[in-house]
C-alpha cells in the first residue's frame, strides 16, 4: 500500500500501490471519502510518529490533529514494538490482532479491537491500524463476569446454609430410627421437634431464595391494588401475634407453636384509608422486618409499628429496642447471607434484608436504617404514592 504524504497531516487519500493513481479519477475521491467517513480508528505510524489519523481517532482519542502529532503516547499504549515491528514488514499484508486499553484525553478508559499491519508509506515501512471501539462490549463482558462471580459465591453460600438443617434432619431423624423405641415420650418429642425446626429452616431458607432468583430474572412484578392500608395492618399484626410459623421459627427462646409475648404496638398516622401498593410484596418486606424486630430485641421490649401518609409518600416505621447493628455491618446490611458480627447464635441466613430491599425497589419505594448499639434500630420505608 502507497499512500501520498504531508508533514502537515493534510493526506488527501490512501491508495493501494497496485493502483495507477493517473487513471483513477474519480475512485480516490470515493477511496478518500471512505476512508474519512469511517466509523473505525485508522492510523498510520512511521518512525514512531503518527503520519496518518482519521476523523475518528480524534473523537475516540479526544485528542486534536496537533496533539496526535507530537504530544501523545498512542504508540507505547499500543505496544506497536512488542506486536508489529517494523523489521518484518518483508511479510505485507500479514494481518495482526489484539485488543487494547487506552487512556483518552479525558482520562476515561477505551477498548479498542485493532488489526496491525505492515504497509509502505511513501516508499519506507509504516504501520497501519485499524481499530474498533469495542468498550461498550468489554463493560457488558466485565458485568456478565461480575454477575457470574456473584452467582458462584451465592450458590456456595446457599449450600453452606443448607448443610445445617439437613445435619440437623439427618442427626435427628438417625436418633429417633435407633433409639425412639426406648426414649422417654418427652424426649422424643424434644428431637421431634428438632426435626420439624430444620424442615421449617430449609424451607423457609427455598422459599427465600426463590424469591430473590424471581426477583433477580425479573419474574416478580410489581403490580398495584388499592386496598384498605388500616385493614391491611391490622391482618398482619394478628397473623404475627397468633404466633405463625415465621414468628415463632425466629423469636428468641419461643418453642415451636408457642405464642409469642411480644407487643408492638401500631401507630396510624394519616387520614387516608386506600393505598396503591401491591399487597403480596408490601407483605413481604414489613413481615420481615417485624420479624427481625422480634428476633433481635428482648422479649420484655415493645416493638414500635407506624405508618403515616403524605400527600405524595406512604411510609412505614419499624422501631425495636433490641440490640442494634454494629457501624461496620451497614455497608453490608443488604447484601445476600450477610449477618452482623454482634448476632451470636440467633438463627437466621441473611436473606431477609436483602430481600426487603429489593422488594422496596422493584415497589420504586427507598429504605432507610438507623441504629445505636444497645439502644434499638429503625427501619423506615416510603412509597411513592400513585393513584
Amino acid at each position: 500500500m502507497a499512500v501520498s504524504n504531508s508533514k502537515n497531516f493534510k493526506n488527501k487519500a490512501l491508495i493501494n500501490d497496485r493502483f495507477d493513481l493517473q487513471n483513477c479519477g474519480g475512485e480516490v475521491f470515493e477511496f478518500q471519502t471512505l476512508i474519512e467517513n469511517a466509523q473505525v480508528m485508522i492510523l498510520i505510524f512511521q518512525d514512531c510518529r503518527i503520519c496518518y489519523a482519521n476523523p475518528m481517532t480524534k473523537i475516540l482519542t479526544g485528542y486534536n490533529q496537533d496533539e496526535l502529532l507530537t504530544n501523545t503516547n498512542l504508540r507505547s499504549q499500543l505496544q506497536l514494538h512488542q506486536k508489529c515491528p517494523i523489521s518484518d514488514c518483508g511479510n505485507h499484508g500479514a494481518t495482526q490482532r489484539q485488543e487494547v486499553r487506552l487512556s483518552t484525553k479525558n482520562g476515561k478508559e477505551c477498548w479498542l479491537d485493532c488489526s496491525l499491519r505492515v504497509i509502505q508509506f511513501a516508499k519506507k515501512p509504516a504501520i497501519s491500524i485499524v481499530a474498533v471501539d469495542i468498550t461498550k462490549h468489554k463493560q457488558a463482558e466485565q458485568k456478565i463476569q461480575q454477575v457470574l462471580e456473584q452467582e458462584k459465591k451465592l450458590v456456595s453460600m446457599v449450600s453452606h446454609e443448607l448443610r445445617t438443617p439437613l445435619n440437623v434432619i439427618s442427626f435427628s431423624s438417625k436418633l429417633l430410627k435407633n433409639y425412639g423405641d426406648r426414649w422417654k415420650p418427652s424426649k422424643v418429642r424434644k428431637y421431634l421437634e428438632r426435626l420439624q425446626r430444620g424442615v421449617d429452616t430449609l424451607s423457609l431458607l427455598i422459599d427465600e431464595w426463590l424469591i430473590l432468583g424471581k426477583i433477580d430474572t425479573g419474574k416478580l412484578k410489581f403490580e398495584p391494588k388499592p386496598f384498605n392500608l388500616e385493614q391491611f395492618c391490622d391482618n398482619l399484626l394478628s397473623d404475627l401475634q397468633l404466633g405463625d410459623y415465621h414468628t415463632n421459627l425466629h423469636s428468641n427462646n419461643c418453642k415451636l407453636g408457642e405464642r409469642s409475648p411480644r407487643q408492638i404496638n401500631f401507630f396510624n398516622q394519616g387520614n387516608d384509608s386506600l393505598v396503591n401498593l401491591d399487597r403480596r410484596i408490601l407483605q413481604l418486606i414489613l413481615t420481615n422486618l417485624l420479624e427481625n424486630a422480634i428476633k433481635y430485641s428482648p422479649e420484655e421490649k415493645e416493638i414500635d409499628f407506624t405508618v403515616a401518609c403524605s400527600p405524595k409518600k406512604v411510609i412505614f416505621k419499624i422501631k425495636d429496642r433490641g440490640m442494634g447493628i454494629n457501624q461496620s455491618d451497614r455497608p453490608h446490611l443488604f447484601q445476600p447471607f450477610y449477618r452482623g458480627e454482634n448476632v451470636d447464635n440467633i438463627p437466621g441466613n441473611g436473606l431477609g434484608l436483602a430481600i426487603v430491599k429489593k422488594l422496596v425497589e422493584l415497589s420504586g419505594g427507598q429504605i432507610n436504617v438507623e441504629s445505636q448499639l444497645g439502644i434499638g434500630t429503625e427501619f423506615v420505608i416510603s412509597f411513592p404514592k400513585s393513584e
